[in-house]
């Protein structure tokens, strides 16, 4: 069902009061002499409530594991034990960890859900290697909720308070089909690490607002996440060394990739970004013209649905910045590549190897380089060569 908010006047209530109500139901008109008068129908809005993209609202600071069929839910801890809390009706809650680090793995189904709640303001993972994970079995999994209430459901944090915190925490869940909200704004290193690795029957991913990210926050977060459609908006204007790495491994389904909107770039942080995206057709521009050692070391390596490279815009290189971008990009057809110095070589190691036997290459007006040299590492055999006019 379709819900709005709606702010009007109501008896007992302030002007500002938040309403949410059935679109269908909603009836409302203004009286031409007093505007705030609101002929309405619906119900007011818990503040405790959140409407998640399915429209359901969720009335308990918690995830929620769903099923349609019948499915299990553990959580596998190999040296963390989290404070985690289950609950059947989101009412009355009892503690995962039996005492002796055991947590029992529970059985789901479309009239028994499963809620999870945490207590845990330090963290949860502490390290990549002594984690705890979520492990599923069995139908179809939806989890919804904030991950961040797995840190506390007593308060609305935005920051993630330590390395490797979620990492591997989905890794493997090959039923899941629907992640929970990720709203933190704040990163640590290698926080979403792995994240939802070989979900293979993950769909959509959730959007990740965070605006500067840090080292490997997102490496090979969906890596292996075969049946990915979209890409989740990253609103990232600063990166780091490997943030990105993997991040979109293998996702064989992806068509479109998300818009990257950093302009100075750091090591290895879109390395093997798209790694065998065999499916994608669009490639995100590249705004960046301040690069890295290695800031797209095999990015698009295996795209083999690729036909236009996006722009790289860079006047100035460094060392191995676009090593293997392009390889196996059998379709490849179309790049422009703006770069003005009088050599490629170290920049472009293997970066156009394996790619179409005929296509266009488009060079700076202001290049000095060689642009008789051929192969893999400098322009592919039988392309044509044209200055830029752009």
């Amino acid at each position: 069902m379709k819900y709005i908010k709606h702010f009007g006047t109501r008896e007992g209530y302030s002007s500002e009061e938040n309403v949410l109500m059935s679109y269908d139901a909603f009836l409302a008109h203004f009286n031409d002499e007093d505007k705030s008068e609101v002929r309405w129908k619906g119900r007011l809005k818990n503040e405790n409530e959140e409407t998640e993209d399915n429209d359901e609202v969720l009335t308990v600071k918690a995830l929620k594991f769903t099923t349609e069929g019948d499915a299990t839910v553990g959580l596998s801890s190999k040296g963390s034990y989290p404070n985690f809390e289950i609950s059947r009706d989101g009412k009355t809650w009892e503690t995962w960890n039996d005492g002796s680090n055991v947590y029992a793995t529970q059985s789901i189904s479309a009239d028994s859900p499963l809620y999870v709640r945490g207590d845990n303001p330090n963290g949860i993972n502490k390290s990549l290697s002594k984690c705890a994970s979520f492990k599923m079995r069995g139908d179809e999994v939806s989890c919804k909720g904030d991950i961040m209430y797995l840190l506390s459901y007593t308060k609305d944090l935005d920051t993630i308070p330590c390395d490797c915190c979620y990492g591997n925490m989905f890794i493997g869940c090959s039923n899941l089909v629907s992640a929970p909200k990720l709203s933190a704004t704040t990163l640590t290193e290698s926080c979403y690490n792995c994240m939802f690795y070989n979900c293979t029957s993950l769909v959509n991913a959730p959007e990740l607002p965070a605006t500067t990210l840090t080292k490997s926050c997102y490496n090979g977060m969906f890596n292996g996440c075969s049946n990915l459609v979209s890409a989740p908006k990253l609103s990232a204007t600063t990166v780091a060394e490997g943030c990105c790495r993997d991040m979109f491994a293998n996702c064989t389904s992806l068509i479109t990739a998300p818009k990257l909107y950093a302009t100075t770039l750091a090591s290895y942080c879109y390395g093997s970004m798209f790694l065998n995206c065999s499916s994608l057709v669009n490639a995100p521009e590249l705004p960046a013209t301040t690069l890295a050692s290695f800031c797209y070391d095999y990015m698009f390596h295996g795209c083999t649905s690729l036909i236009t490279a996006p722009k790289l815009s860079a006047t100035t290189l460094v060392d191995n910045c676009y090593c293997s971008m392009f390889s196996d990009c059998k379709k490849l057809q179309s790049i422009t590549c703006l770069y003005e110095g009088s050599d490629l070589f170290s920049y472009t190691f293997f970066w156009l190897n394996n790619v179409s036997s005929d296509g266009t290459f488009y060079k700076s007006p202001n290049a000095q380089w060689n642009d008789m040299r051929r192969g893999g590492s400098y322009i592919p055999e039988g392309w044509s060569v044209e200055v830029y006019q752009g």
